[in-house]
């Protein structure tokens, strides 16, 4: 068991970190970082299963333009007032494709077949991926923005040129980076 950071006690410097254990440094928990395994009370974790996830978001894309909602603006909420892609908390054992495109008939009013998802990606985050999610995108060149009806969450929704949107503050950081990733593998791949 290593530690991923090391600190100074009493004036010394700890012993070489491949041979430390818990027992063998006086650190205050505080002071130690989490191990892979472990939560911030020292007691032995479970990783999650790879098909164990939260939720799922949609880049809704129609040739350059992608479709976003304005969230709310609650301080209760992750990102408030900011502009995101539909999608939302997994219920009830559904898979990431059917969360996404309930989150999308919730928000939006629009059906999408599963065949439509033509990227999927999954995420995990926290410090030791307690957090998963999945990033999909549906590109749908004749959409009809006329059957797009905002649900009950978000205060509205909009049509952005994607460039805009990757270069606005007000967007949620990680879904401008899950969009620019998958613009630059598509790129990639009609370069080849």
């Amino acid at each position: 068991m290593t530690f991923q950071t090391c600190a100074v006690v009493s004036g010394k410097a700890p012993p070489i970190a491949a041979n430390l254990r818990k027992d063998d440094f006086p650190l205050r928990r505080k002071h130690r970082r989490v191990l892979p395994g472990e939560d911030e009370h020292n007691r032995r974790v479970e990783m999650r299963e790879f098909t164990d996830f939260d939720g799922a978001k949609m880049a809704l894309l129609k040739g350059d333009q992608l479709v976003s909602i304005l969230r709310d603006d609650k301080a209760d909420i992750p990102f408030p007032n900011m502009w995101d892609f539909p999608g939302g908390g997994r219920e009830d054992g559904e898979s990431p494709e059917s969360c996404v495109l309930r989150e999308l008939r919730e928000e939006l009013g629009l059906a999408l077949p599963e065949a439509a998802l033509t990227y999927k990606r999954r995420y995990a985050s926290g410090r030791q991926g307690e957090v998963v999610t999945w990033f999909f995108v549906a590109e749908v060149p004749d959409l009809d923005i006329n059957r797009l009806r905002l649900g009950e969450e978000g205060q509205a929704w909009r049509m952005w040129d994607v460039t805009r949107f990757l270069r606005m503050n007000n967007a949620v950081p990680n879904m401008k980076a899950r969009l620019a990733e998958y613009l630059e593998q598509r790129e990639n791949a009609s370069a080849s």
